[in-house]
C-alpha cells in the first residue's frame, strides 16, 4: 500500500504528466494521501490565483475530485502519526511536512511515493519514485 506525496499527485494536474507517474497511478488500487498533501495542493491553487485564476480554478476543481475519490483514504495527523514523527531516525533538520508524511507512512506501514526520495532516504520508510521507475 502506498502514501502519495504532493509532487506525485500534483504531476497529474499537468497537461502532459510524466508517463511513468501516469502509468503507475493507473495500476495502483491501494493508494492513500495525507491530509497535508491535500492542504499543500489547496494552498498552491490559492497562491496561483494571483497569476492565473483559470488554472487555479481547474486545480481547485480537480482537488475536489481527488477528495471525493480518496474520501475513505485520506489519512489524518493523529496521535499515532505524532508518536511516529517524534521517533524518526534523522540527524538533520527536516521540513515538518516531510517528516509528518514519513511518520504517516511509518504509522500505517505504507510506502512513500515521491519524486524527492533523497528527502526521505534516512527516515526508515520504504520509498518508490514513479518518475524514475
Amino acid at each position: 500500500m502506498y502514501l502519495i506525496d504532493t509532487n506525485v499527485l500534483s504531476e497529474l494536474t499537468k497537461p502532459r504528466p510524466n508517463l511513468g507517474v501516469k502509468n503507475w497511478v493507473v495500476d495502483q488500487p491501494d493508494m492513500y494521501v495525507s491530509v497535508l498533501t491535500l492542504g499543500e495542493i489547496g494552498r498552491g491553487a490559492q497562491a496561483l490565483r494571483k497569476r492565473d485564476d483559470r488554472r487555479a480554478e481547474r486545480i481547485a476543481a480537480w482537488l475536489e475530485g481527488v477528495r471525493r475519490d480518496f474520501m475513505t483514504r485520506v489519512l489524518p495527523i493523529d496521535e499515532r502519526v505524532i508518536d511516529s514523527w517524534v521517533t524518526l531516525p534523522t540527524m538533520r533538520t527536516l521540513p515538518t511536512i516531510d517528516g509528518l508524511i514519513a511518520a504517516t507512512a511509518a504509522a500505517h506501514d505504507l510506502t512513500v511515493v515521491t519524486r524527492n526520495t533523497a528527502e526521505f532516504s534516512d527516515l526508515g520508510v520504504r520509498l518508490l519514485n514513479p518518475f524514475a521507475d
